[in-house]
């Protein structure tokens, strides 16, 4: 009966070794996965880190732009404040004047802000 214990064991002791071998030789490949994965990361992480800074390049120049806007909207706002005041100014001049003059530079401004406003 020992004789059948002993090959009984000696089978289970190859058994588990092939099994030892086989799961060593997963473990290998998973590690090698698992660097191929780490190098991926670290790749994906430069790159997100690169996008986030451009990102905030953008969101800075949109900022800039926004604020050169807004300015140049207020300009636009005086000067068109300004025309409408010289426009006044020359139908002043024709009444005092007692002139009905055709002013080609009247026209020009209000077809300007047409189009400006459309």
């Amino acid at each position: 009966m020992s004789d059948s214990i002993e090959a009984s064991m000696m089978k289970r002791i190859g058994e588990l070794k092939a099994e030892n071998a086989r799961l060593k030789a997963e473990c290998q490949a998973r590690q090698a996965e698992n660097s191929v994965l780490a190098v991926e990361c670290d790749s994906l992480k430069a790159e997100v880190e690169r996008l986030t800074i451009a990102l905030d390049n953008l969101d800075k120049k949109e900022t800039r732009l926004c604020c050169i806007a807004a300015r140049l909207k207020g300009k636009v706002k005086e000067l068109t404040i300004a025309g409408d005041d010289l426009v006044t100014l020359v139908d002043a001049m024709d009444v005092v004047m007692d002139m009905d003059s055709n002013h080609p530079e009247i026209k020009a401004w209000n077809k300007a802000k047409e189009e400006r406003e459309s």
